[in-house]
């Protein structure tokens, strides 16, 4: 039996992919091993990673669809108040089942290879600023309030500027987030041709008759 923790569930599943080409990103992907459950989700622009450490009786590797994910998430249980587990109780490569709160779901784990996800987190952080699609921004604040890591009135989470490289947003010790940022054309010093935007709009040569 695998552990897997319903906030970090919800957190990462913002970060797949929801209809792609590419249907391996079409889910949650699953690490885990007998002392620890690691969960990431990727839709090629941002990407989250979340460890967990448990006791598992087994290890298994796979690929989570969204819709189960989505399911699971949106099961109502009997009282909000108890934090019931989600347990990965038997996975296999063609057929996995999920307890959750009394309800059974059976799934068949995506057959595709999920990218080598370590390969995109930088090593070293250059500070160097750069642009990000706000929506991008606003699921690493979403997840991170999933998570409990940061107040809704104060909204803080960390950046770590990386110039045209992926930049590393830590949400806790075991959660981090990677963004890609924003590829612009950076204009020439000493740039020109907006002087009309700086000028008035001249007034009409003709006058323009209505048309009745």
């Amino acid at each position: 039996m695998i552990t897997i923790n319903k906030s970090a569930l919800k957190a990462v599943s913002r970060f797949a992919a929801k209809s792609d080409i590419r249907y391996y990103l079409v889910g949650v992907y699953i690490e885990a091993n007998e002392t620890e459950t690691r969960l990431v989700a990727t839709d090629g622009h941002t990407m989250l990673v979340h460890r967990m450490f448990a006791e598992n009786t087994h290890a298994w590797t796979g690929i989570i669809p969204l819709d189960t994910v989505t399911a699971i998430l949106k099961h109502k249980t009997a009282s909000k108040k108890v934090d019931f587990p989600i347990e990965l109780s038997e996975c296999g490569d063609t057929e996995g089942r999920i307890d959750y709160a009394g309800q059974a779901f059976i799934f068949k784990p995506v057959d595709g290879k999920f990218p080598d996800y370590r390969r995109v987190i930088p090593k070293d952080i250059t500070g160097e600023a750069a642009c990000y699609q706000p929506e991008y921004l606003q699921r690493v604040y979403d997840a991170a309030v999933d998570l409990g890591a940061v107040d809704h009135k104060i909204g803080r989470f960390g950046m770590g500027y990386n110039g045209n490289s992926s930049a590393v947003c830590p949400i806790n010790d075991d959660c981090l987030a990677i963004v890609m940022p924003l590829r612009q054309d950076m204009l020439p010093a000493g740039a020109v041709g907006f002087d009309w935007a700086r000028e008035p709009v001249a007034p009409a040569s003709v006058k323009l008759q209505s048309v009745a």
